[in-house]
This record gives structure tokens, sequence and C-alpha cells, in this order.
């Protein structure tokens, strides 16, 4: 198991709201982030339409390492300002976590913070230096041109 962990952040002219409402969407992820967001299937409809449960498919590449992760996550909002998706363990025996926080704050530009937290199973002899803050950082342009669309 290796320890994966990063953040990202960015600035935009969007109110909160709208910004929330792409970050708490996990079920459009894989058209503004298909390169890594596969699948993203509602599995729990949450509060005013808004995901609750969600079975999803990351592709993720760590230099020669790649690896199609499937799992459940649990999205948790206080809206507008904190999004929460959490890998929900398979069994009482799996070790693997997978979570996304983003925050959201208001400003005179409306800034997003995204944290992001896993220990997954990956070859020991694989580099993941950075690559947290990496996989971060990409997830928080994809989102932002995403905002900056009009994305739901």
């Amino acid at each position: 198991m290796k320890q994966l962990s990063g953040s990202a952040s960015g600035e935009l002219d969007a109110a909160p709201e709208a910004c929330a409402r792409v970050l708490a969407a996990l079920d459009s992820y894989p058209r503004w982030y298909p390169s890594v967001v596969r699948e993203a299937e509602v599995l729990e409809p949450g509060p005013e339409g808004r995901p609750a449960k969600v079975r999803t498919v990351l592709a993720i590449a760590i230099g020669p390492f790649s690896k199609q992760l499937e799992f459940n996550l649990a999205v948790e909002v206080d809206w507008p300002r904190q999004i929460t998706l959490s890998r929900i363990p398979f069994s009482a025996s799996d070790r693997e976590t997978f979570a996304l926080t983003w925050h959201v704050s208001s400003g005179p530009r409306t800034r997003i913070n995204l944290g992001l937290d896993a220990n997954l199973d990956v070859p020991r002899l694989v580099p993941t230096a950075g690559v947290g803050d990496r996989m971060s950082a990409s997830l928080v342009r994809h989102a932002i041109a995403e905002i900056e669309r009009g994305g739901s």
C-alpha cells in the first residue's frame, strides 16, 4: 500500500453555488475529465437530486504503472462550502482508502481548494512522490474549465 496525498487550488469568477453544483455532480465527471474518470454511475440519489453514492472507475497512471480502479464513493455535501468524496470499503478487511475534499470559499473571486488523501495498492517500487499534487492540480484545472463553461 502506498500513501498518496496532494492539494491544489484555483480562483475563478463564478458564484460558489455554481462551483459546488459542478463539484457535487460526480456523475458528470466523465464528461469533463474523461482521461481519469472513466465511469460514474449514481447508485443512490441524495438531497436535491445530487448523488449520494456513486460507482466509479478511475484510470490512474503513475510513471509506468497504470491501473483502473473501480470502487463506490460516498458523496457528502455541506452546501455550498464543502463536497467530500470518500471510497466505501468493499469489506471489513479492505484497507484501501481514497478521498477528495473540495472546499469552496467566496471573496472577490471564488476559490476552490482540493485535498486528496489515498492509501492504494500500488507496487512498492513505483515512485509516487508528487503524484497526489499533480493529480489534484489536474482535477482543479478541469473543474474550473467546466465551471467556466457553465457545466452542470
